[in-house]
């Protein structure tokens, strides 16, 4: 049996409210989604992997890097609350890829593992938590879309928060990604996601 991962506080949920989850995996377009994803539902288990010599999630003219990833087709707008993804997750050792990423218009956020297990935030190469590989682990995102700039989006691991500093800018809308999208000179990127859960906390309601 798996170790269990660090459950959070539950102070860390006050306020938020689980979402239908509602999901799009994007993989290597030539391949059956199977040969790079599998879903175990007894014990509610996502495994994504993807070798850096697939082909994109889309036929050419794409030339995006290969990719298995979770898009969460729900999108959500500035005025919207704080928006939160949260699940155990399992890094295998030799993965190089964008793990977890907000996306606007564009990737806003993009959170890379090294292949020492060494997560960072892609845009400032700050790192986010060390020896990750091999072993499951709490692993929560929150984005708060009516802010900029650094700390619009906190990353908490096993429950602390790992980091404030991560930027967001003003989109019109937004949503998250999770698995791997692979990173130069990879050769198989591989992670487990369990328990995965969207959660929103609507935003104060203004005083009558």
């Amino acid at each position: 049996m798996a170790a269990p991962a660090t459950a959070p506080a539950d102070d860390l949920y006050a306020g938020f409210v689980v979402q239908p989850l509602k999901l799009d995996v994007q993989h290597p377009y030539n391949l059956k989604l199977e040969e790079r994803y599998s879903y175990d539902k007894a014990t509610d288990t996502h495994d994504l992997w993807v070798f850096g010599t697939d082909k994109p999630h889309a036929p050419p003219p794409n030339k995006t890097e290969p990719r298995t990833e979770i898009r969460f087709e729900d999108t959500y707008r500035p005025d919207s609350g704080l928006h939160m993804m949260d699940c155990d997750m399992f890094i295998t050792p030799g993965t190089h890829a964008a793990m977890s990423q907000v996306f606007g218009t564009g990737p806003m956020c993009i959170l890379v593992v090294k292949t020492n297990g060494t997560i960072i935030d892609l845009y400032t190469d700050k790192v986010i938590a060390r020896d990750m590989n091999s072993k499951w682990f709490h692993w929560t995102i929150v984005h708060d879309p009516a802010a900029t700039g650094p700390g619009a989006i906190k990353v908490y691991v096993d429950g602390r928060l790992a980091s404030d500093e991560v930027a967001g800018k003003m989109q019109k809308s937004y949503y998250f990604k999770i698995g791997v999208y692979s990173r130069k000179d990879s050769i198989r990127n591989e992670i487990k996601v369990r328990h995965l859960r969207y959660l929103v906390k609507p935003p104060p309601t203004p005083p009558n």
